[in-house]
């Protein structure tokens, strides 16, 4: 009648984590008791329930991915009708759309440290540790640090980002962070916080992925609204699909990626080679479709070429940059014409690539919509 055999020796158990998938209920990281008062811990055995009834747990209703491995169960997540088991180290994806469920793939160094470093979004599970950023879309892991073939984050900026050197009186050691992963849904964008704790206190303290665009921003701790350096709850959306958290004062905290005014600010964009980084060009203008809000805009804008990073060149007054090398005002959209102040130092280059920075009394209402860049492809010698 019960659906359950009299032959089970527990049918209750206490667990770490769990997921309903298809009207049942699967437990992680189990610990149960038998009939007989014998305890039994089971950090990496995953156990189901029957159909509809949820706080039932027989004890053999197993599902192995993998035992003995060394590793315990830190989450579960469900995406697809496959079940993600997140280890210290490493993820299993678990196929659950049939009567028996089986093990589809594992993914080595991809697991997560901490149930707060993984989050659900409209495209599927995402999640972060020292190897990278990641989302499984319900057919395979992607890595969110990398597109067309290249890194959009360096290894050594993500390792500086969640790896901490702390002192122990016997030298330094290698502490990893455990990232904070949430999800905005409104804007589709996915936030890192690099600790649930206070961190490490160097910057950055927050990188930020754009889904629809597949770019990165990072962020610093401004010390008082964001409450980055403090201990903190997981991330969680309310039911306005606001993402927030609690920290250590008991007081919920709201994202809002509204910029402050005052507040220091800089946008450098990726070296622009047209598609041909082995030829000569020559650059003959930018124009940046941009908005400060009717405010004086307090943003600068120079340039470097052939990957150098030191921005040494500088544009000439003209069309919405009367006080070179600083942006005029703008009162709805503008277009500043920017023109190298020597053009011979834009006649002959590979790439070039551009930095807008301000001091802290950038308007909050700054917003650039486009970039375009006028040039022309020089003959190969």
């Amino acid at each position: 009648r019960t659906g359950v055999s009299n032959e089970e020796t527990s049918i209750k158990s206490r667990f770490k984590t769990a997921v309903m998938v298809g009207r049942r209920m699967y437990i992680g990281g189990i610990k149960n008791k038998d009939e007989d008062g014998i305890q039994e811990l089971k950090g990496d055995a995953m156990l189901k329930s029957p159909v509809n009834k949820f706080d039932i747990f027989p004890s053999s209703s197993v599902v192995e991915a993998a035992i003995n491995d060394g590793e315990s169960i830190v989450a579960l997540e469900e995406f697809a009708d496959r079940i993600l088991q997140f280890k210290e180290q490493t993820l299993y994806i678990i196929n659950v759309s049939q009567d028996i469920e089986f093990l589809e793939d594992v993914h080595k160094y991809k697991g997560a440290l901490h149930p707060a470093s993984i989050c659900k979004t409209d495209y599927g599970i995402a999640w972060a540790n020292t190897q990278g950023c990641f989302l499984y879309d319900g057919k395979q892991v992607i890595n969110l640090l990398e597109k067309g073939g290249r890194r959009l984050i360096s290894e050594s900026d993500w390792e500086d980002f969640l790896v901490a050197d702390k002192s122990f009186g016997v030298g330094t050691v290698e502490t990893f962070l455990t990232p904070m992963v949430g999800f905005i849904p409104n804007k589709r964008q996915i936030v890192i916080y690099d600790d649930i704790t206070t961190g490490s206190s160097s910057e950055p303290r927050m990188y930020l992925y754009d889904i629809i665009t597949q770019s990165w921003a990072r962020g610093s701790d401004d010390g008082t609204n964001r409450q980055i350096d403090i201990i903190k709850t997981n991330f969680v959306n309310d039911w306005d699909g606001n993402l927030m958290y609690f920290h250590t004062d008991n007081i919920p905290v709201i994202w809002n990626d509204k910029q402050s005014a005052g507040q220091e600010f800089e946008f450098i964009t990726k070296d622009i080679d047209f598609g041909e980084p082995g030829r000569r060009k020559k650059v003959y203008k930018i124009l940046v479709t941009y908005d400060s809000g009717n405010a004086t805009n307090h943003v600068q804008v120079d340039y470097g070429v052939d990957g150098d990073t030191t921005f040494a060149y500088d544009f000439a007054n003209g069309t919405q940059i009367s006080s070179a090398p600083e942006l005029d005002a703008a009162n709805g959209w503008k277009v500043a014409e920017l023109k190298p102040d020597v053009a011979s130092e834009a006649s002959n280059i590979k790439s070039i690539r551009l930095r807008f920075a301000g001091d802290n009394a950038v308007p909050s209402g700054f917003k650039i919509n486009d970039i375009s860049i006028v040039y022309r492809m020089k003959p190969v010698n």
